[in-house]
């Protein structure tokens, strides 16, 4: 995140862009990086709204993380700054869309202020180049079956997931994609919308225990397909499917997989397709933001690790499930220590899990 003015001060506070540091008063405000690099995003483009999809997309490049994630780096940064929601002087909540920085005195010590979401980044901070940008559009149900859609978003987000470990692919973050969910639009259209190059968009259908999932990859610039295939699997091949999905786009965009271990390339999951299937119905109703969906989903991941105690993923959901529910509908006090509980299980069973780094 360098700049050509990279000191940005406001009220008794001076951002350091260039050295990734906070001051107030010439001390250290000490911050987790994930939190100041939100801090730069909102800086960056003060007395604009900062839309929650293009935040998350700054802050966590090429990573696969909840909404929850932005919701608590915003709280860390308001402590910081000494404000409250129903009194900011600096991070306004626009609701149901994001947030601005607002504070009107803000300066930078040079003029070239270029907002950071037109740039893409790296986790360092440093302009990311010589990258394939995909969009996976979300499956389509192709029976119109409502028994399935937990199953089509599963599989959905599974294969973002596993794209996004991928070296030299920068994939699009679930909520950016799942806002054209069950819209009429051209594919085409929806990739230059997102600046990509490439959009994957398939299909799923069930018959009993078999599943069809069609999936065509398709260049934004020119409308050329650049790889077409049919799966027919059994359910109980889910798992495996969706591994082999992402391993063919990315084989036919030639992503680099030097340097990527077969444990980031596919991140710790179960080996049991009735975790996984409970695991997915987990993420389907959590993904509902309602209090219901939360308690169903609380559910869900804990069959999940009944069933396979070593499942990370299954974990990691439970952590983001408390979390959610102490924003939501529950005390922080009774669910914030159960959500770190299951958080750090998910480390200590796969340490490179990016939805529990998040």
């Amino acid at each position: 995140m360098e700049s050509a003015g990279p000191l940005y001060h406001f009220g008794p506070f001076c951002l350091n862009a260039e050295e990734r540091v906070l001051l107030r008063e010439g001390r250290v405000v000490p911050l987790p990086a994930k939190a100041l690099s939100t801090l730069l995003v909102l800086v960056r483009n003060k007395e604009h709204i900062v839309e929650k999809d293009v935040l998350m997309e700054q802050v966590w490049p090429n990573e696969f993380v909840e909404e929850g994630n932005l919701a608590q780096n915003i709280f860390m940064l308001r402590k910081a700054l000494g404000e409250s929601v129903e009194g900011p002087k600096y991070i306004e909540t626009v609701p149901r869309r994001g947030y601005r920085f607002s504070h009107s005195e803000t300066r930078s010590d040079y003029n070239t202020e270029v907002p950071l979401a037109l740039a893409p980044t790296e986790s360092n901070g440093r302009v990311r180049s010589n990258s394939h940008l995909i969009a996976v559009l979300p499956f389509v149900n192709a029976n119109d079956n409502p028994d399935l859609e937990w199953l089509i978003d599963g599989l959905t987000e599974s294969i973002i997931n596993t794209l996004s470990r991928r070296r030299e692919l920068r994939v699009i973050a679930r909520n950016s994609v799942f806002h054209y969910k069950g819209k009429n639009v051209d594919a085409r259209q929806i990739g230059r919308e997102l600046g990509v190059d490439s959009v994957l968009v398939g299909t799923l259908n069930r018959m009993a225990e078999a599943l069809t999932i069609s999936t065509e990859l398709i260049d934004v610039r020119n409308g050329w397909q650049l790889f077409g295939r049919t799966y027919r699997r059994k359910f109980s091949e889910m798992l495996e499917t969706q591994y082999e999905i992402a391993t063919e786009i990315s084989a036919a965009i030639q992503a680099d997989f030097s340097g990527v271990e077969e444990s980031r390339a596919f991140p710790h999951h179960t080996v049991n397709p009735e975790a996984f299937r409970v695991y997915l119905k987990g993420r389907y109703y959590w993904n509902k933001y309602t209090d219901e969906g939360l308690q169903k989903a609380l559910e869900c991941f804990r069959e999940a690790i009944d069933i396979d105690p070593l499942y990370a993923l299954a974990y990691a959901g439970l952590g983001d499930a408390y979390f959610r529910m102490s924003n939501q509908c529950l005390s922080p006090r009774q669910t914030l220590p159960k959500a770190k509980a299951a958080v750090l299980r998910a480390l200590e069973i796969d340490s490179e899990l990016p939805q529990a780094h998040a």
